[in-house]
């Protein structure tokens, strides 16, 4: 994690119901709302957090460029330096170095939202690189993973894209939060028996999310039209579409645990 942390929250009253609804044995809808509300000021940051706006923002340039004429000739101007046939990993590496070297060049330390938006982003590119290429992330043959990339500029590609990242941001932001406390509530007279009962719960606290990230998968594939096509693609249009997926999925996290 990167050196500014969100910290903890102690001894505070929507962290000691989060603590309630583990103790109780509640499932994944209930704790997450109540994580969601504990860590409400954790979320605020994200939705103005440099680190944050970069990972959205070069994602999205990403799936603009694959639409470009020149495909993939634009690449080197988002700071991904690729071999003639890259692997998918290749891709992945370099997508994440350039989004490393943006923080770099504003000579600020990372803080833990821009490392949680990262590792989500590499997660579901991973995913989408060896899901179209049906290969592994260390081949797929002649132009695999760049052919995989490009699929990323339509529409519908690009919303079930941001929809996984923003699943993955989603339970990375409340495992932070929560890994600490989970250990507690392990063992023979605790929430959790096992290891698997803990990994158990993990997965559905993972499905959770990502039923909850479904709020922003058309929003999503709407605003990239029209970025694309009426208003262009700039860095306070990506900023300000990452900061209302934020407020979109924050609500609701928050409305399935009241109805869990």
């Amino acid at each position: 994690m990167g050196h500014i942390r969100l910290g903890t929250l102690p001894n505070t009253k929507p962290w000691r119901r989060v603590v309630a609804h583990l103790a109780e044995g509640d499932g994944a809808a209930a704790v997450a709302a109540a994580t969601t509300r504990a860590a409400a000021a954790g979320l605020a940051r994200a939705k103005a957090d440099p680190g944050f706006a970069d990972v959205v923002e070069l994602l999205a340039r990403l799936a603009a460029a694959a639409r470009a004429p020149d495909w993939p000739g634009g690449l080197p101007a988002l700071g991904l330096d690729l071999p003639a046939d890259p692997s998918a990993l290749e891709v992945v590496l370099a997508f994440q170095g350039a989004c490393l070297a943006r923080g770099q060049a504003r000579d600020r330390p990372p803080t833990d939202l821009a490392d949680i938006a990262l590792a989500a982003a590499v997660a579901a590119l991973s995913r989408e690189l060896t899901r179209a290429a049906g290969s592994s992330l260390f081949g797929g043959g002649a132009s695999a993973a760049l052919d995989a990339l490009k699929r990323v500029g339509t529409r519908a590609r690009f919303a079930g894209f941001f929809h996984r990242f923003f699943a993955g941001f989603a339970v990375r932001f409340l495992r932070y939060h929560l890994d600490r406390e989970l250990s507690l509530h392990l063992g023979e007279t605790g929430r959790f028996h096992s290891q698997d009962d803990r990994a158990a719960f993990e997965a559905d606290l993972a499905v959770h999310c990502d039923e909850a990230a479904l709020v922003v998968r058309d929003y999503a594939g709407e605003w990239f039209a029209k970025s694309l096509f009426l208003t262009g693609l700039s860095r306070r249009d990506a900023e300000r579409f990452g900061r209302h997926c934020l407020e979109k999925l924050e609500a609701e996290l928050r409305a399935r645990g009241v109805a869990a």
